[in-house]
């Protein structure tokens, strides 16, 4: 499973590791969650396989809809989160907030199932606060 998510033809170019392999969060539709990261700044691919399906690959992003990559940004790290009713939310770091530098716009992507496969199907904008970096 891990292989089908590279961007590399050749196992030894790739650098990326699964930092989750998930069989319950999906499990009402027989589905796993993995995510990879690969990096600096660490950036996350996340994707969704069919345990009915001899692991098949259904769904697989590494950005959203507005180009982003899914990495770490400014001391925030991607987030990545699946509600109660299996849509998979992505929330990742854009820029800092223009209104207060302490703080930084988040973006918010919703994947929703649509029986084939998942789709984007919304985004939104919040601000967080940036961690300070202790010296």
């Amino acid at each position: 499973m891990w292989r089908s998510t590279s961007h590399y033809a050749k196992e030894s170019d790739d650098d990326s590791s699964i930092e989750l392999l998930d069989a319950n969060v999906l499990r009402s539709r027989q589905q796993i969650l993995m995510i990879t990261s690969a990096g600096i700044p660490r950036c996350i691919t996340v994707a969704v396989f069919s345990a009915a399906r001899g692991y098949q690959k259904l769904w697989q992003e590494n950005q959203g809809p507005d180009n982003y990559g899914f990495c770490d940004n400014l001391g925030i790290p991607v987030a990545v989160n699946v509600t109660k009713e299996g849509k998979i939310e992505i929330t990742t770091a854009v820029s800092p907030d223009d209104k207060d530098a302490s703080r930084a716009i988040i973006r918010t992507h919703l994947y929703q199932w649509d029986g084939n496969s998942y789709a984007w199907s919304a985004s939104r904008d919040s601000s967080t606060p940036i961690r300070s970096q202790k010296k």
